[in-house]
């Protein structure tokens, strides 16, 4: 409360108006503090400018709306400006000294312009705080005095006194507190360290920093700063035990544990963190074998092998995690414990590659050897294979085995044999191996081949075509090779005195067996053969089989009638009696056929008969009956057509034709029926060799089904009961048909190995025989016979479907015989004598060749060979005993030599000693070894060690370091012989002194002469990070255009670090200081310390940065340097001017003074300076102009005076223009309305108006329309049309025509007639609706037109009779004589009135004329004796237009069809009451459309037309006529 009215007294006091008022605007200031409650008193703005309280509302006073939130506002009934929103200094004007808020007050009629600025004061309403409750911060316990932190700075959005002003640290014992101040303003804290650290005393220390401003009260914040002292690497780690042995199974999974090292160090953090690997002194069996997690666990990741390492020495180094990490070192021995896990190994010397099948039991066939990799039991093996087989295994010498025959052999059996040869160790489980060894057996031809089928039969249909295939042949041969090629052929043998040969023949490759001619059933049913197959062996084998070969029956036989007997052609005569009952005799017809079976089945039927209800015959027996008794009715004559037909496919027929008398009496009766039957055409013996013949067929088909079915039966038993043989299976089906047998096409081609045979039994029944090769004798088991004679047959069961025991086979070993060894050093040259190998083994030289005797190659290169001329074993290649057999103590080669005739393996073992020939060599001939110049005294540093790949005491013995002050050589034991070279530190280092240390190491081994081995070890003296990098300046100050593009380097750091290494190596980043808009547009290169922008700069948000850079080094502890940048933007002209249409007066009156204001426009712009200075202008020739009376405002007036009609609205184009370089400007719009006044009468578009109206018009029909304008808007521009009160012929104009108010249509209100009223005048006004309307006047002439509505009348000569004048004239009248002249009148006038004359008809058309014009008639020659006394003229008046019309006119009919109007005959046209002649084409109602091409007509001109037509018969007078009246026709003249 005591600070609000402190500042409303303020107020008061610093209350002040400017002097600088005009009439019409003026400036007004306050100063209020923030943070006011809402409603606040701000000042009475109506007394300090000088208002009255009651014309703030009526003149509506306000404030106009700005950009900003409006944060006060005026009350207009007390005229107090009040506080409207809550008012924050530092959110508005944040950290600017001066903080107002401008205000626009707008006061209409007349419009005024008020600017008011309200200046907002600071109050100290905010501490002093830091971003963070508590900052860390890291040092290095090596950190030298003097060195400086800097610290995060506070913050206070307050602004002078009440701002930040000063920095207090609590005291304590390490640190002093330093405040620099940046920019003479900006305080920034920096922790001085004033004495030495040690972490082992004290590892951190908790700082209070205190930030204070200089309000009053003073406000201020705190801060913890926790400073972590850092500790240095000065310790290596350190394993429990230097040699660690472990055992571990061969079969040890991966993964499998060894072992859990844990060394330990006395360093904090990453210096005591310690993480294992395998030393650079592991082999890499040892490296390829096992892994090392960080955390010190060894595991297996190999798969471990006994036989190729039995033990593993292992290096393991423990690494801190040091900036210069130290390490310490220990040896991990594995010891291998084998296991049975090598299967024995067989491996086949010699193998013979076929066996003939004939050979003797003791043969060898194959030289096979087995081994184990594994020692002891289980390296021991027995071998042993199937007793089943012909084979048996014999051992003679140590892991040789011979495979012999044991039983004879027969490849028909058995072509080949997958020997398995089984061999087991003695280790515990044993593992087996087996080997398949194929052996295969050679055929010799010992089976002669043989046919599918003892017994084959061929159905072959007749009629065949040569060449064709009849049948086939099978045989096979159990042989292989030559001796199962076969070939057929056909033995010569005799058919019907003839070589069969010329019937079949035989393909000698396949068995298919060929027909060479044609068969005919009907002369060869039947007929064998003996076919031959032999192969191709030495001596070759044969067998022989019969082939019987059955011709079917193919229909190809007519039908033979044989009763009755045709005396004429196929016509037959027969009698009847008239009386013969019902079921009659009359006849039987026979017919015999010549095929076979179905083929021969005959039946009969009538085809044709004179009465069809009167016979029937049986389709069996050929008996012709009577069906019902003969009538009179019937014709005496009956002829029947009757039809034999066979059942053969296509079926075969022939017709006999019998003429039947029928007689009237018994005894022509009795007599016929007599004749018939002892016909001699059917005779007893006839039908008895029919029946003989369908017997003898019936046997024959029954034997040859007996015979196949007893076929069918042995084969069945000769296969066990199995369906079918090995080649062919035969199958049986009946079929029934209820309608007879199954036709066989006679074009139908059968298949070889297909026949359908077809019998006649009375059941009608077809049988099927198939033969059909088979696919189940492949199928099957192989079968073969016991000998070549051996007719039965065995199957044999496939190899391996049982399991029978095994042969028990034992080792034989003779170490005494078959066993030698020698000895030979390393190195020999190629040729090298060995030993006398044939002398050592008890051989002769000349059997080495003949017996094949050879050194049997091995798995690995074969060093030695064998002379075999002089049976000396010498060396073949260089032997290497440490590539041979690496670090072994005893290195052996072993050798088989193997001499045939008889088969004899001997083992040969030569030992290769070891000569040194190898000096100690270290990896690399340099080594470098890094240590901290921080490193103590005592320290160890563990060295690479030398190989030497000799054994004994030609290996490596001892090292030694050639001396130095620095350091001295310890050894260290490995276990074995395993000595490792450790470096030991006797004094400290330093960097600065001296940065490298050469050494040289000597290893030497104990050979005579002895050999040795140097290296070079390179110390690197590794630096400590006991300096922070330092810019060249503290504060640089750059100029930066606010247009800079983005990328624009503003400068390139360049700092610099004493230390070496990383700890030199910088990296810039922006401080903690630097803001988040700094951030935001710069960027910086952590590498090489250029400052780029990245964002887009605009001088009118920051006039300037202050960018604060931070270099780090990268040691493990870094230490960092500042500077600051301080960045001063430069404006350029890049914004345009704003232009804000503040108040609009729309529509302006067209009467409006000179000097109206109709806008009020304010203009800023951005930029600062001549950038900044803003000038408007509009068009010169527009009727307004810009005034400015204060700065930024301009106000749009009136020129000159308006007038809407000339121009009803602007769109003015306000131009604003700022001075900078190039000037930016900007326009703006504004549309401005002139309003209307009605100043501006209606004006007709004529004056006078001219109405043309046709007499006769339809009353109420428009007739003229009058049009004014008016050139104001919407009222003023409404108008209404009335016409004046006047007299025409003593009549109201309004009686006449009357005027539509709207549109100013007038319309006719009486029919005008010409005759009667030929013109009249009316006044017509029109008003608009303005206040006070306004008004105009104009006459219309109305002009009637005349139409032709009125007929010629003839007034001479006078006419008696209707339209009849008689008129005399002399018969010697001489041409051109003057008959009579015709004279008309029309009440019409103009053209209408216009007549014309001429003769439509006339007695003699040559005699007479007429004037068109004037009507006199005229001879045109003399009178002729031969002229009658009577002449019709028929004379037409009419107008002249008209005739023209109908001259060139045409007539329309029915669909509107033009017609020809023709010469003027007969037919007449009544006009108006008046007959006259003319002539059309057509009868019926018509509709003129008179188009003429050339008249003097008027468009409006109508015709109207009355027409009938009248027949004459009589010339010279109208005897008779016949009228058909027509209606109205009404035609209208179109030009």
């Amino acid at each position: 409360m005591r600070y609000k009215i402190y500042w409303l007294l303020k107020c008061q006091l610093f209350y002040c108006v400017f002097s600088s008022w005009d009439p019409v605007f003026g400036q007004i200031r306050y100063s209020i503090p923030e943070e006011l409650q809402l409603g606040a008193f701000v000042g009475n703005i109506a007394d300090d400018l000088g208002f009255d309280i009651k014309q703030l509302s009526a003149r509506s006073f306000r404030i106009a709306p700005g950009p900003r939130k409006q944060y006060v506002d005026i009350n207009l009934d007390t005229g107090i400006l009040f506080v409207k929103e809550k008012i924050d200094r530092e959110q508005i004007c944040g950290p600017s000294l001066s903080c107002v808020i401008s205000l626009d007050c707008l006061l209409e009629n007349p419009l005024k312009l008020y600017q008011v600025a309200v200046e907002i004061l600071d109050v100290n309403d905010n501490a002093p705080s830091f971003a963070k409750k508590q900052f860390r911060l890291e040092m290095s316990e090596f950190s030298t005095p003097g060195t400086r932190f800097p610290l995060e700075s506070a913050h206070d959005p307050d602004i002078g006194t009440n701002s930040l002003q000063t920095y207090q640290l609590l005291p304590n014992d390490h640190y002093i507190l330093d405040v620099q101040v940046r920019n003479g303003v900006e305080k920034l804290p920096v922790l001085v360290l004033q004495s030495s650290l040690d972490r082992e005393t004290e590892s951190s220390h908790m700082l209070t920093l205190i930030a204070k401003d200089g309000g009053i009260p003073v406000r201020s914040g705190t801060v913890q700063v926790s400073v972590i002292v850092n500790d240095a690497n000065d310790n290596a780690p350190v394993f429990p035990q230097s040699i660690y042995r472990v055992m571990l199974s061969e079969t040890a999974p991966i993964g499998t544990r060894v072992i859990i090292l844990n060394a330990t160090d006395l360093d904090d953090g990453p210096n005591g963190e310690i993480t294992y690997s395998l030393s650079s002194h592991s082999s890499a069996a040892a490296r390829e074998m096992f892994q090392v997690a960080k955390a010190g666990e060894i595991r297996l990741k190999g798969k471990l092998d006994y036989e190729q390492n039995k033990v593993f020495q292992i290096s393991i180094q423990a690494m801190d995690k040091g900036p210069y990490p130290m390490s310490g070192h220990c040896v991990i021995l594995v010891e291998v414990i084998d296991v049975n896990d090598n299967a024995p190994e067989v491996t086949v010397r010699t193998l013979s590659s076929t066996v003939s099948e004939d050979a003797p039991a003791g043969t060898v066939v194959a030289l096979f050897s087995a081994a184990d990799k594994d020692s002891g039991r289980n390296g021991q093996i027995q071998c042993q294979i199937s007793n089943q087989l012909p084979f048996k295994l014999d051992s003679s010498l140590k892991n040789y085995y011979e495979l012999l025959v044991q039983h004879p052999l027969d490849r028909e059996n058995a072509s080949q044999y997958d020997v398995t040869v089984t061999c087991t160790d003695a280790g515990n489980p044993p593992l087996t191996s087996k080997k398949n060894i194929r052996v295969e057996v050679s055929d010799i031809n010992d089976n002669a081949p043989r046919f599918t089928q003892s017994l084959y039969t061929a159905s072959v249909m007749e009629n065949n075509v040569i060449g064709a295939s009849v049948f086939s042949i099978s045989a096979f041969d159990p042989d292989v090779g030559q001796n199962a090629q076969l070939k057929y052929s056909v033995l010569e043998t005799q058919v019907e005195n003839a070589s069969v040969s010329t019937y079949i023949s035989i393909n000698s490759e396949t068995g298919v067996i060929i027909a060479q001619r044609t068969f005919d059933y009907e002369k060869l049913k039947t007929f064998q053969f003996q076919a031959r197959v032999m192969d191709s062996g030495a001596p070759p084998l044969t067998s022989n089989v019969f082939v019987n070969v059955i011709i079917l029956d193919q229909n190809d036989n007519v039908p033979v009638i044989e009763h009755p007997i045709a005396e004429y052609g196929s016509t037959v005569t027969e009698t009847i009696s008239r009386f013969a009952e019902p079921g009659y005799l009359v006849a039987k017809v026979s017919a015999t056929d010549a095929d076979a079976g179905q083929n021969a089945h005959l039946s009969y039927s009538i085809v044709q008969a004179t009465q069809h209800n009167l016979f029937t015959i049986s389709p069996d027996t050929g008996e012709i009956w009577t069906i019902r008794r003969i009538e009179n009715k019937d014709a005496s004559k009956q002829r029947l057509v009757i039809v034999v037909k066979d059942n053969g496919t296509p079926s075969l027929s022939a017709a006999v034709t019998i003429i039947l008398t029928v007689v009237g009496g018994d005894s022509e009766t009795f007599s016929s029926v007599s004749g018939s039957s002892e016909d001699p055409g059917f005779t007893p013996e006839v039908s008895l060799s029919l029946v003989i013949a369908l017997g003898v067929i019936s046997g024959i088909f029954l034997v040859i089904l007996i015979i196949l079915a007893v076929k069918v039966h042995k084969s069945s038993n000769a296969l066990g009961g199995q369906p079918c043989s090995l080649g062919v299976c035969c199958c049986f089906e009946t079929r029934h048909s209820l309608n007879g047998i199954q036709k066989a096409s006679r074009n139908l081609q059968i298949p070889p190995n297909y026949v359908e045979v077809f019998g006649g039994d009375p059941l009608s029944q077809s049988f099927r025989y198939e033969s059909c090769s088979t696919l189940q004798s492949t199928k099957r088991d192989f079968i073969s016979p016991r000998s070549s004679t051996d007719k039965n047959y065995v199957r044999s069961e496939p190899i391996g479907k049982e399991h029978p025991g095994l042969l028990n086979c034992e080792k034989y070993s003779n170490s005494v015989q078959n066993e030698i060894r020698y000895s030979i050093p390393e190195e020999l040259q190629t040729g090298a004598f060995v030993g006398n190998i044939a002398e050592d083994l008890g051989l002769r030289t000349e059997q080495l060749s003949a017996r094949n005797f050879r050194v049997v190659p091995g798995p690995r290169k074969q060093y030695l060979e064998v002379n075999l001329d002089n049976g000396i074993l010498f060396v073949k290649e260089n032997i290497d005993r440490e590539q041979l057999c690496g670090s072994v103590l005893v290195c052996m080669l072993f050798l088989e030599a193997v001499i045939e005739n008889p088969l004899t393996v001997y083992h040969v073992e030569v030992e290769v000693l070891d000569v040194n020939d190898n000096a100690p060599s270290f990896p690399n001939s340099q080594f470098r070894l890094k240590i901290s110049e921080l490193a103590a005294p005592g320290a160890r540093f563990a060295l690479e060690y030398a190989h030497d790949p000799d054994v004994g005491t030609n290996s490596l013995q001892s090292y030694q370091l050639v001396a130095n002050e620095y350091f001295t050589l310890s050894i260290d034991s490995r276990g074995g012989d395993g000595k490792l070279p450790v470096l030991v530190l006797e004094r400290p280092l330093d960097r600065e002194k001296q940065s490298t240390h050469r050494l040289e190491l000597i290893a030497n081994d104990g050979g005579v002469p002895p050999k040795s081995g140097t290296a070079e070890i390179i110390i690197i003296v590794q630096d400590e990070n006991d300096n922070a990098p330092v810019f060249a300046n503290s504060v640089y100050r750059i100029n930066l255009l606010e247009n800079s593009p983005k990328g624009t380097l503003l400068i390139k750091q360049n700092a610099t670090d004493l230390d070496d290494g990383r700890n030199g190596e910088i990296l810039y980043s922006f401080s903690s200081h630097t803001s988040v808009r700094v951030r935001e547009l710069f960027s910086v290169d952590s590498k090489s310390g250029e400052v780029r922008v990245k964002g887009m700069l605009d001088y009118e948000v920051d006039t300037g940065f202050e960018i604060n850079v931070q270099a780090l080094d990268q040691g493990i502890n870094p230490n960092p340097g500042y500077c600051h940048i301080l960045v001063n933007i430069i404006d350029v002209n890049d914004n345009a001017p704003e232009v804000t249409l503040t108040s609009v007066f729309s529509p302006v009156s067209e009467i409006s003074q000179t000097g109206t204001v109709v806008a009020l426009i304010s203009v800023s712009d951005k930029d600062s300076g001549e950038n900044g200075q803003v000038v408007c202008e509009i068009a010169s020739d527009l009727p307004f102009r810009l005034d400015s009376s204060l700065r930024n405002y301009y106000r749009l007036l009136t020129r000159q005076l308006l007038d809407r009609e000339n121009n009803s609205k602007f769109d003015l184009s306000i131009i604003c223009s700022d001075s900078g370089s190039p000037p930016l400007s900007s326009r703006k719009t504004i549309r401005v309305e002139i309003s209307d006044i009605n100043d501006n009468a209606p004006r007709f578009t004529q004056t006078p108006y001219t109405a043309y109206v046709l007499e006769n018009n339809v009353i109420g029909t428009s007739v003229f329309a009058v049009t004014a304008l008016d050139s104001d808007f919407n009222q003023n521009a409404r108008l209404f049309y009335t016409i004046l009160e006047n007299q025409v012929q003593s009549e109201t104009v309004s009686s006449y025509v009357n005027i539509n108010s709207k549109n100013g249509v007038i319309s006719s209100q009486r029919a005008f007639d010409y005759e009667q009223l030929k013109n009249f005048q009316i006044q017509v006004q029109v008003r608009d609706s303005g206040v006070p309307p306004l008004a105009s006047n104009t006459s219309v002439d109305v002009i009637i037109l005349d139409q032709n509505d009125n007929a010629p009348v003839i007034i001479h000569p006078f006419m008696e009779y209707g339209s009849t004048a008689l008129e005399t004239v002399s018969r010697l009248a001489e041409p051109g004589y003057l008959v009579t002249k015709v004279t008309a009148t029309d009440a019409d006038s103009g053209q209408n009135a216009r007549l014309f004359y001429q003769i439509l008809q006339a007695t003699d058309p040559g005699l007479f004329t007429i004037s068109s014009d004037t009507g006199e008639i005229w001879t045109i020659r003399g009178f002729l004796q031969s002229i009658k006394p009577g002449i019709v003229l028929v004379v037409i008046p009419v107008p002249s237009v008209c005739v023209a019309a109908l001259e060139q006119g045409g007539l329309t009919m029915g669909f509107r069809k033009p017609v020809e109007i023709s010469k003027y005959r007969r037919t007449t046209l009544r006009y108006l009451g008046e007959i006259h002649f003319l002539k059309v084409s057509a009868m019926g109602p018509v509709r003129l459309l008179i188009r003429p091409k050339e008249s003097s007509c008027t468009p409006t001109d109508v015709v109207h037309l009355r027409a009938r037509i009248i027949s004459t018969t009589k010339v010279g007078g109208i005897k008779k006529s016949h009228q058909r009246h027509f209606p109205t026709i009404v035609g209208t003249l179109v030009r």
